[in-house]
Formats: C-alpha cells, structure tokens, sequence
C-alpha cells in the first residue's frame, strides 16, 4: 500500500492511504451536505484561507457537533473530524462568525480536555464582554499558550475575572495578554494547586491582576504588569501556600506588588519572591492618603524569602510591611532604590491587635539602599519596629545611602520590641541618626559596622527606659557629630570597645569606653597628642578634650629637643560634674622616671583639657607626648 503525506497548513502532518480519494471543499456548508466518504480538504469556514482551513475526515460517531474540531454530515451516524496533530486551535471553533471569543475558548477547552490536548491561541485580539470569563474547573491537566503580546484578551469593566481557575490542578496559562479595566486577570481558588503562570502581561486591571485565595503550590514567572492595582493580591482570610513570584516586571503600579492577607488561624506559608524588576508603584497617589502601594504588605504568613529584586520608588506606608502572626522573614540581595512611605520607608514592622506573634524573625541582609529624594509626606524613618515585644532582627552586610538633600531622615527605630537585635557589617552614610532606641527595645548589639557622614552613630529617645541595654563593638565612626547621644541616660551600655572613632565626637559619661581608637582632630580627644615649643614656665594646654566627664590614664613624655633631659610620668586624670556648674578635677601621677637635668611638670586641668607648666632647670622649649592607655568614666 503507498503512503502519501500532506503538509497542513497549521503546521501538522498526517498520513493516509491511497485507497481515499482528495476533495476539495469550498465552504462549511458545502462540507456539511457533501456525501463523499474520503479525506477532504476545506479551503475555509466561510471564506478560503479563514479558521476552517484543513483536512477532515469521515468517522462513525455518536458525538455532536462541536463547531470547532467535529462538524455534521448528511449522514446522521457519521461526522467529520478535524484532522491535525498538537494544541487546540481556539479559532477553529469560530465556524459561526457571531460566536463570541469567549465562548470559542470555553468550547476549545472541553473538547481539549476531553482528548488530553492543550490549548493555542494565535496572535490577534480576542474580546471578553463585561462579566464574561473563562472557566477552568475541575480540570486535573491543561495548557494554555498564546504567542506573548501578539496575543491580547481585551476585557472591558466588569467583576468577574478574566481566568477561573476553581478546584484544578497542573494548570498552565502562558505568553498572552490580559488588557483592560476588569476587576481581576486571573483568580485562582478552592484548593487549586499546582499552577503555574508565565509570560502574561497585565494592563490597566482595576483590582488585582492575580487572585489568589485557597490555593497553594502556585508559579507566577516572567509575567509583565503595567498601569494596574495590585499585581497580586491574597484575599483577605484565605491563605495560599508555596508560591514562587520569579523574573516579573512591575511598572507604574498603583497598589501592592504582593498584599499577603491571611488568618491568623490559617496563615499562608513558604513564599518565594525573588528576581523581580518592581519600579514606581503609587507615585501618582503621592499624598496623605497613600498607604498600600508597596511592595509587599503581610498580614500573618510563615515563611517569606525576598531576594535579588530590584525595587524602585514604592509610595505606599512603607516598602515592606509585617503585621499579625508573621513569622520567618528573609530579605537578602537586594537592589532597593527611593523607598517612600508614611510610616518607615523601608521596613514597617507592627504586632497585632496587642497579642506578640512571639515567632517572628526578620533577615535584612546584603541589601543595597539608597535615598535620591523624598516625598514632603514620608517618614522621617526607614526601619521602625513596635511590636509588642516579639520580633527578632537581623540587619547584616547591607549598605544604606542617603544621597537626597533631605537631612532628617533616620535610619533604624527600634521600640516595643524586647527580643534582640543583631545590627552587624552594615554601612551607615548620609543620615541624620543611623540607630536609634526607644521605650522597650531590649538589648542591641551593634558591631563591625562603618558610620560615615552622620549626625547621631547612635541615638537614645526621651521615651527609653530602663529595659533595654545596648553592646556596641569594632565599629567605625568617620565624620559623626555625635558616636553615641543619649542625653538620658536611660539605656544600659553592657560594652563600648573595639571601636574606631574618626573626626567623631563622643560623651565619655558612660558606663564602659575602653581600648577603642581616636583618630583626627575633631575626635572627643585623639589618643596620642603631641604639642612642640612649649615655654617654660608658660602653662600649656598638651590634652585637649572636650567633654565634661572623664577618667584617662596616659603615658606623658617632656622632652627637650636636642638634650637628654627627659620625664616620662604615667598619669590619670579625670574630671566629674558635681553639681550645678561645679566639676571635681584630679591628676594623680602614677610613676615617673626621669634622666638628665630633668624638666619639672605641674599639670592642671581645665574645662578645655590637661595642661601643663614646665620648671627645672633647663631653659626649654620643651616638647610633650601623650599616648592613651585606657578611659573609662
């Protein structure tokens, strides 16, 4: 028997025996009266080169006509059948040119379904009428595929969403477009899971571009949202679990790129935001009645990894916000550009309802911030915390800058949170304070992180107390007004050591301050000095330090250049407000050694340092070193 093969012009291939004869078919209608028995070839539905192009065949059935993929024949036991290989084409079932774009995909989805085929739509516009919408229910495997932005579903007002998945699994929704002002784009519910959407674009949605409630193990990767509300959005008191949001694009949003809105007694859990390009969402909303257009919003959700986005300008009350039974959260490598919000610009993190989520732990590291401009609304902070005394935080390895002309801004408030913070490897440029504490914070520990450029290293608020304490270690403080500001005293320093100080001011008034390093002249004092031509018996400041109390033990060597004549005297001298404006100086000589026709010192402190008069015998002029061995108050 020979074999013939034909070429369909959808791409597919059959073949089929000799013994059939070929017919050429002008029409539907002509097909529907032609009594042949063979293989034809339909030159198109209505006119040649439409939908209906193809071959069909005559088959024995007992199914109806479905207009797409079976059509009726004259004889009433038999139809003819499309013939083709692959996806279902959604056009071949506009064979009635009345028929409406969504119905032909509904009717291309039961008949794929029934033949374990997935679905195709071509490029061109495709019209989904007020509340119209495309039913996906109770379906165990499908596929849905358009050629990207060529294929457009224009959906005009109206409640319903464009896609409902309800009740499905292994559901696949990729490379179309959802345009226009419906409420949703894709709903996804009632115990869906495994869900996977890719390559859509979202214009102009007017609720959520994606809704998710009651539904888990879902993808969203590579989709475009541009110009709609929020981009994807968990409806409040339903929860959605194992979620991926990877490689998609934001643009001129106006709410939430994620609003994660869960019960507390079934919050959502394991979600994985990460590779995203989110830039301006809400800037056209930029006044006092902004408050959801962030990034992410989370009411009660365990589990969040946010990494390697890149997030511009967010204009909502803060660029992350946690709230209620929130637990694990990482955000690591990120890109984050003009956070703006009302509450803290960047981290907004709250308890709920007065009850401690007692589980909740922030990761915020290896993150790059920046601040090019502010919004005459924002806050004046970028990390606040008040949450009733539950939520461990991590800041690690990340690079805060602030490169606006807005001099106020704040970086990190810490408040009502009593578990502790690990403040470690960050650097702090451009702010006004970098840290600061207030009323319940409970112990900070700050180390090996770089200060430059700051009003306040470190800043107490009046509204401390006495239950929270503070461990500050080998940091570096360049060009800082003042290292460590706490003009209550209300904060418990466990430890000040290690530290390097540089051009930085700082009140020695404090429990512990030893074995740190001054640096540079505008330093609360360097710890070496060295003064040179020093008259004798002229009283000559050789300390200079600024503060009002202080306790310093130093090595002190006179010298006269060119002789022999030394005294090296091994000093403490301190200095402590009394009362009113009465301070109590002492200098204690510890030991001395001298050689030569030593120089005789008298030293005196006055509210400006440690000086000293030079008698003896030599005629001078002398020279002092002072090296810092240790201060404590």
């Amino acid at each position: 028997m020979k074999i013939n093969t034909l070429i369909l012009t959808s791409f597919f291939i059959i073949t089929f025996s000799d013994s059939y004869s070929q017919t050429i078919i002008n029409d539907l209608q002509q097909l529907e009266s032609y009594h042949g028995d063979d293989y034809v070839y339909l030159k198109g539905y209505i006119t040649h080169g439409d939908n209906g192009r193809g071959y069909y065949l005559l088959k024995d059935t007992n199914l109806s006509s479905n207009n797409g993929t079976i059509f009726n024949s004259p004889i009433p036991t038999k139809k003819w059948f499309r013939v083709y290989d692959g996806k279902i084409n959604i056009n071949w079932f506009k064979s009635n040119g009345n028929i409406s774009d969504r119905l032909a995909i509904n009717k291309a989805i039961q008949y794929a379904i029934s033949q374990n085929k997935n679905i195709y739509i071509p490029d061109g516009e495709y019209f989904i009428h007020n509340d119209e919408f495309i039913n996906i229910e109770n379906i165990n495997s499908l596929s849905i595929t358009g050629e990207g932005e060529r294929t457009v579903l224009n959906v005009n007002t109206g409640y319903q969403s464009v896609f409902k998945i309800n009740s499905s699994s292994n559901i696949t929704i990729s490379n179309l477009k959802i345009k226009g002002t419906r409420d949703s784009g894709v709903a996804i519910s009632n115990n869906s899971e495994s869900i996977k959407l890719s390559k859509i674009t979202f214009e102009q949605l007017s609720s959520a571009s994606i809704l998710l409630f009651d539904c888990s193990k879902i993808q969203i990767q590579e989709c475009v949202f541009l110009n709609t509300a929020y981009q994807i959005l968990q409806r409040s008191g339903h929860s959605s679990d194992d979620v991926l949001v990877n490689q998609c694009i934001s643009r001129n949003c106006k709410n939430d790129f994620i609003e994660l809105d869960s019960e507390k007694e079934a919050p959502s859990k394991n979600w994985v935001i990460t590779n995203n390009l989110v830039k301006n969402i809400g800037l056209d909303s930029s006044d006092s009645t902004r408050v959801e257009s962030r990034f992410i919003g989370v009411t009660n959700t365990d589990g969040i990894l946010i990494s390697n986005n890149t997030i511009e300008n967010t204009a909502g009350d803060a660029t992350f916000h946690f709230e209620g039974f929130t637990g694990k959260v990482i955000i690591t490598n990120n890109i984050i550009k003009n956070p703006h919000g009302r509450y803290g610009r960047l981290i907004f993190n709250i308890g709920g309802n007065s009850i401690a989520t007692s589980k909740r732990h922030i990761n915020f590291s290896n993150n790059y911030v920046e601040i090019n401009k502010s919004f005459l609304d924002d806050s004046d902070k970028l990390i606040i915390s008040s949450d009733i005394d539950s939520t461990r935080m991590n800041i690690k390895d990340n690079i805060f800058v602030n490169n606006s002309n807005d001099t106020n801004i704040n970086l990190i408030a810490k408040s009502e949170t009593k578990e502790l913070w690990n403040i470690f490897g960050n650097e702090f440029k451009n702010f006004n304070t970098a840290i600061s504490l207030g009323k319940n914070s409970g112990h900070t520990y700050i180390a090996q992180n770089r200060f430059l450029n700051c009003t306040n290293g470190i800043k107490v608020s009046e509204r401390a107390d006495g239950n929270s304490s503070l461990s500050v270690e080998n940091n570096s403080f360049k060009n800082i007004n003042n290292v460590y500001n706490d003009i209550y005293r209300k904060i418990n320093i466990l430890k000040f050591t290690g530290n390097i100080l540089n051009n930085s001011m700082i009140d020695l008034n404090m429990n512990l301050l030893q074995g740190n390093i001054f640096i540079a002249s505008n330093t609360t004092y360097k710890d070496y000095q060295q003064v040179e031509n020093i008259q004798k018996g002229v009283e000559t400041q050789i300390f200079k330090i600024n503060d009002k109390n202080y306790n310093i033990l130093c090595w002190i060597e006179i010298s006269s250049p060119g002789a022999a004549d030394t005294v090296k005297d091994l000093v403490r001298f301190t200095r402590h407000h009394m009362y009113l404006n009465v301070y109590g100086n002492k200098v204690e000589i510890v030991s001395r050694h001298r050689t030569g026709v030593y120089p005789e010192p008298i030293y005196n402190i006055d509210e400006n340092g440690l000086n000293v008069t030079i008698n003896g015998n030599n005629i001078g002029p002398f020279k002092t070193d002072v090296r810092v061995i240790n201060s404590k108050n």
